[in-house]
């Protein structure tokens, strides 16, 4: 018995993906099945999927929403907020602020909070990652991960700016101020951060270097002024891949797990649902919650 899942399909970018299948006809058997289709989960069907040989199939509640004019549009992301592309998560009642609650936006949308997301790009630093290597994790440093990390994007520098080596799928480009842009503010800030003995990084080629002030890079392609995210990112790569399969509205309601052996094998969604369809799980499934 593989795992189910229950849900619809409501639409598709086709320029993205030029095929998002319903649940009830999908490929019954796959090598990886994926629960979510978010940020990170696109990233990791991306990856295995470069070997022609495995089979995926990624299942992601909301829809693919990369044709969206609110999405493609930066300077309107706010409007996501609390739409049909949010889960419009609720944060525990603060006592400090008189048991008051706030939302915490979720992106519920192939691609996840990289298609609501207000496009800041912020490379950590590289002491966060050697932290990890100091506590036990051998390997897991700022020198060996940082390559992996600039596979993700491709830097668009300045006009005269140092060049970048990065050529990954997500498009990062720098803020172009105008000619009467007040930098007064801006200004003050530096001068304040390099009072108390921070620096300036003016470019992000110093990736390592992240703690101080720099002008703020964004997840927006420079050439058509569209947001950049893991849905018209990586999705693009995955469209072209035959061993792939993204399904859309699609519900993951139970985790199913082999008696004889410590592992998950699936997911099933409601029984006796007429959207429910097994999928055989051979090699494992990974299960993603985005930020919860």
């Amino acid at each position: 018995m593989g795992p189910q899942i229950r849900g619809q399909q409501q639409g598709s970018n086709k320029a993205v993906l030029p095929r998002v299948p319903s649940p009830n006809d999908h490929m019954e058997e796959a090598d990886y099945v994926i629960v979510g289709g978010g940020t990170a989960a696109l990233v990791v069907a991306c990856r295995l999927s470069e070997n022609p040989e495995t089979r995926i199939v990624v299942l992601e509640r909301g829809e693919d929403t990369s044709s969206d004019a609110r999405v493609q549009d930066p300077l309107v992301y706010e409007s996501l907020m609390g739409s049909e592309m949010d889960w419009n998560l609720k944060g525990a009642p603060q006592a400090g602020l008189n048991g008051r609650e706030f939302n915490q936006a979720a992106g519920k949308a192939l691609g996840g909070s990289s298609v609501i997301n207000g496009c800041i790009f912020l490379p950590p630093a590289a002491a966060a990652f050697n932290a990890w290597e100091s506590l036990g994790n051998p390997g897991w440093n700022w020198e060996t991960l940082a390559p992996c990390f600039q596979r993700a994007y491709t830097l668009h520098p300045r006009t005269g700016g140092p060049q970048s080596n990065t050529a990954g799928p997500i498009q990062v480009s720098y803020p172009v101020p105008t000619e009467r842009a007040d930098t007064t503010l801006l200004d003050a800030w530096k001068q304040a951060f390099e009072e108390h003995g921070y620096g300036y990084a003016d470019e992000l080629v110093s990736e390592g270097a992240t703690i101080g002030t720099r002008p703020y890079t964004a997840t927006i392609d420079p050439v058509s002024g569209h947001r950049s995210s893991a849905a018209n990112g990586y999705g693009a790569i995955i469209a072209s891949r035959a061993n792939v399969r993204i399904v859309t509205g699609a519900s993951v309601t139970r985790i199913l797990f082999d008696s004889s052996a410590p592992h998950c094998h699936g997911s099933r969604g409601p029984d006796r649902s007429p959207g429910d369809r097994p999928i055989q799980t051979h090699q494992r499934g990974d299960h993603g919650c985005g930020r919860v």
